[in-house]
């Protein structure tokens, strides 16, 4: 990554100046969370409004679950801006994870949250995504992670959550779109909130709806990978820690415990 890697703040492309932008946005002081954004969107035609005396309130209000949000980077951003340092990532050759339970969750959240910040979404699949588009997430992650980019087991690591991470995002996405599916012009017009899609445009909301999501091949592959889940003997309840970071963390505390037991 040469001298561009000892300066975090040095010139960059521009995505990852937004993707910079969109985190100083969200974040503000290091520790502190700002007050919820609101989603600025266009009134459509039939769309519910907030009542008074010429709109009616829907008949039937969607309950408000409560949920976690996608991450920010939060934990990492305030760590950075606290020692003026970033997160030194080093792959553990036996595990092939970053090393420290802390290390490898704060690398894969940021991971995750460039890739959704930053991938094109107008590609079915994450093999279709031009190279220059990865290397820009790559390229965001330097902000507060420090790493060696020569290193092949770390290339495939980032590879492999970048892929992951796109996917499983989508998947959360044609979640929404199948709420409405049975009207296209509906689903088209209603994007998910900015809560699960970010600060993404409707054109690419549109495009989705249009060429992914009605796809046969996409539409085989999700009833294909929901069939394989529902055929799983045990779920991992682990959260999105690895069982060898479960393993080293439960070590880390005195704990002699096996990964049965984990």
């Amino acid at each position: 990554m040469g001298d561009e890697q000892s300066n975090p703040n040095g010139n960059c492309h521009e995505p990852v100046k937004k993707a910079r932008d969109i985190i100083k946005n969200k974040l503000g002081t290091p520790g502190v969370i700002n007050p919820k954004l609101k989603r600025v969107q266009l009134r459509m035609d039939n769309e519910e409004c907030i009542p008074d005396e010429n709109c009616d309130p829907p008949l039937d209000p969607e309950p408000v679950k409560k949920t976690r949000g996608i991450t920010v980077g939060l934990k990492a951003h305030a760590i950075v801006s606290a020692t003026k340092k970033r997160i030194p990532i080093k792959m553990d050759a036996d595990q092939k994870l970053p090393e420290t339970v802390e290390a490898n969750a704060m690398f894969v959240n940021e991971i995750g949250s460039f890739t959704r910040k930053l991938a094109p979404l107008k590609f079915k699949w994450w093999r279709q995504v031009p190279k220059d588009a990865k290397n820009d997430i790559k390229e965001a992650l330097t902000t507060n992670f420090e790493f060696d980019w020569t290193d092949p087991e770390l290339r495939i690591f980032v590879g492999k959550k970048m892929a992951k991470a796109f996917g499983s995002w989508r998947s959360k996405l044609h979640g929404h779109f199948k709420k409405y599916a049975h009207d296209l012009e509906y689903a088209r017009a209603h994007p998910p909130g900015e809560k699960l899609f970010g600060e993404r445009s409707i054109d690419e909301w549109e495009w989705l709806c249009d060429e992914l999501f009605i796809d046969e091949t996409y539409l085989k592959r999700s009833q294909v990978n929901a069939a394989n889940r529902n055929q799983k003997e045990y779920n991992h309840c682990g959260g999105s820690r690895p069982y060898q970071k479960h393993m080293e963390a439960a070590l880390k505390k005195g704990k002699n415990v096996s990964f049965v037991e984990n």
